[in-house]
């Protein structure tokens, strides 16, 4: 039962609200919680708290839920064991439906996962990882590079991170680039400068999906093209 604290009483706290970010909760994670669930939130940050207008009354996931998820696989003795047949109703019960498929999902297949902070920060890393993932696995990694650039509030890209999104793009068939393109510049003027860095980095690649090539940037005029002009008028003002 909670009892709201009556005003006389209240006024007499130092109160402030908290809201603890996802690397707060990662922070104390760091050798309290399974590899498995680390990785998989850090990979998978919107998972951590329950999606927007969940029932209150609805299993879903939480930074409680986790802790006591991850406190019964363990004890369970299935935290590798994603095949097994207590894995998924366990999961089941303490994060819900779908946060329990991604998280399966994952578990199952960690040797092929890629965040977007890898992506981002170090596509050489796992451009072989990339190569292999099918059209569905690269829609998820476009989605988690996209939550990484908004998670971190990327304001312009360095030139190590564009040339990694370049590349990345690159190897995006067609219609992902374009995919690629609408998600990580979907804030509009808001990440305006985000946007314009995109566009510096990958906009031949998103071209290219569609069989366009831009054309060459014009040559400026140099000190020679100059002075030939003006010993042309030179010689007419001599004659």
């Amino acid at each position: 039962t909670v009892n709201e604290m009556d005003p006389a009483l209240l006024d007499r706290f130092w109160t402030v609200d908290l809201t603890p970010s996802v690397e707060d909760w990662l922070a104390w994670a760091e050798g309290n919680i399974h590899e498995n669930v680390l990785s998989f939130i850090k990979t998978n940050p919107k998972w951590l708290d329950s999606p927007k207008n969940t029932e209150a009354s609805a299993v879903a996931p939480s930074r409680r839920s986790w802790d006591r998820l991850e406190e019964a696989l363990v004890k369970a003795g299935v935290v590798d064991q994603p095949d097994g047949p207590l894995f998924y109703p366990i999961c089941l019960g303490f994060i819900g439906t779908e946060a329990t498929i991604a998280f399966h999902g994952y578990v199952k297949t960690m040797d092929r996962q890629v965040s977007g902070e890898e992506i981002v920060n170090k596509y050489h890393e796992v451009k072989a990882k990339v190569a292999k993932l099918g059209q569905e696995k690269l829609n998820v990694a476009i989605e988690k590079v996209t939550d990484f650039l908004f998670a971190n509030n990327v304001t312009t890209l360095t030139d190590a991170q564009g040339a990694n999104l370049r590349d990345f793009m690159k190897d995006l068939p067609g219609e992902l680039r374009t995919v690629a393109w609408s998600k990580w510049t979907s804030k509009g003027m808001e990440k305006i400068e985000l946007a314009k860095s995109i566009h510096k980095w990958c906009v031949d690649s998103l071209l290219e999906s569609f069989g366009v090539k831009r054309p060459p940037a014009t040559a400026p005029a140099t000190d020679s093209h100059v002075d030939v002009g003006a010993q042309s008028k030179a010689k007419r003002g001599k004659k």
